[in-house]
């Protein structure tokens, strides 16, 4: 594991707050304050649940993020491990499952490894590489995998940011009665049908 890597999932570490509560006479949980990253977009709060990193050859890296949306469904959570499985709290309100509707959006960040000193990648190749990129999803709960279809996806075009060109997917993930505690398994595929990477998202 990189030195970036390890940072990442240090300030990650730091960013939650364990706190012991007590619910009804007979029954203890522990809440968690999440204080993972958020950012606003056209769809609403992001709350970022997964990232991968991956060498592309040359020098250059693709740093890769997830975050689910829902309106503001995502935003300020408080999230309840419970014996029944976890649970979010938002208010008095207390919620089991995933919205009806749940929009993913994937950040694909394109920039030079750490420590290497090669070009930037060039914009076509790029292209070539993230514009054919197709999902297939599963809802993982222990060891069952159920696949899920797509309601739709949209890319947007490619920003410049400090690290390098953003590419940015937003996909209409069905989840109607899906479990908080499933993880989300997202393969981005190539053109040639192979898994460019997999990530886990999970709240």
């Amino acid at each position: 594991m990189n030195r970036l890597s390890r940072t990442f999932i240090f300030l990650c570490a730091g960013s939650v707050l364990f706190v012991f509560v007590l619910i009804g006479p007979f029954s203890a949980i522990f809440a968690e304050s999440h204080r993972a990253i958020e950012k606003r977009t056209e769809f609403g709060t992001g709350l970022e649940t997964a990232y991968g990193l991956h060498e592309v050859g040359d020098g250059n890296c693709i740093l890769f993020r997830v975050f689910f949306i829902s309106r503001d469904f995502f935003s300020r959570i408080e999230r309840v491990e419970s014996t029944g499985g976890l649970l979010i709290k938002k208010g008095t309100k207390v919620f089991r499952t995933f919205p009806e509707t749940l929009i993913v959006n994937v950040e694909a960040d394109v920039h030079r490894c750490k420590g290497k000193t090669a070009t930037r990648l060039p914009l076509a190749s790029e292209s070539e590489l993230l514009e054919p990129i197709t999902f297939k999803l599963s809802w993982k709960r222990e060891f069952e995998m159920r696949p899920t279809g797509l309601a739709s996806v949209q890319i947007r075009q490619p920003v410049d940011t400090v690290l390098g060109n953003r590419w940015e997917y937003y996909l209409s993930v069905p989840a109607a009665e899906v479990p908080l505690s499933d993880h989300l398994l997202i393969d981005l595929v190539k053109k040639n049908g192979d898994t460019l990477i997999r990530v886990s998202a999970k709240l």
